[in-house]
């Protein structure tokens, strides 16, 4: 997505429910991070979850669809990006403001019969994305070109201070930010 920067904010729970062994870092760790790009708010939400065996899914929602990356592959299921159904809000309407609501809605966004959109997934299969041959390739490479590899010192210092973050909010039970100024995490 072309962001190289620290969360603005990380909020995080969780807790240690399974592995009950001593350790002091939560086994179930969800965080909401706050992202800045192009002078837009993102939301990034990631969970770890060490109770139960899943595989590594990211996906990537947007009004246009979601891009799904797995282990071996990545789907691309668009979406029209317009509602395909009445706010369902307004169910809780009386019936004298409901149903003239749906009917203007219906007449406004139903499709004709046959000429409703088809969007069609599109898939791709791979080696594993994680695989540790490429990241390899692209070190040599860089190394013998001289140029910078994809994912610098600076990322990292970034990809790092995500998870500090987010470790820093769970155990202040607290929403945390950068404070780029004094290079500190803050409450």
């Amino acid at each position: 997505m072309g962001i190289n920067e620290a969360p603005k904010r990380a909020m995080a729970l969780g807790g240690i429910y399974r592995f009950k062994d001593g350790r002091n870092t939560p086994d179930v760790h969800p965080v909401l991070f706050e992202y800045e790009y192009a002078k837009q708010t993102i939301p990034v939400y990631m969970r770890l979850t060490l109770g139960t065996e899943t595989s590594e899914v990211t996906r990537f929602m947007g009004s246009k669809g979601i891009l799904e990356l797995t282990e071996f592959g990545l789907v691309h299921s668009p979406q029209t990006g317009q509602d395909s159904a009445p706010s369902y809000y307004c169910y809780g309407l009386p019936a004298r403001l409901r149903e003239p609501y749906f009917k203007q809605w219906h007449a406004e966004h139903d499709p004709k019969p046959g000429q409703e959109p088809f969007p069609e997934t599109a898939s791709f299969k791979g080696n594993d994305y994680d695989d540790l041959k490429p990241h390899l390739w692209n070190f040599f490479e860089a190394v013998r070109s001289r140029k910078p590899v994809v994912q610098d010192i600076v990322f990292g210092h970034h990809a790092a201070l995500g998870c500090h973050m987010g470790n820093e909010s769970f155990f202040r039970k607290s929403a945390v930010y950068w404070d780029e100024a004094s290079q500190t995490i803050k409450s």
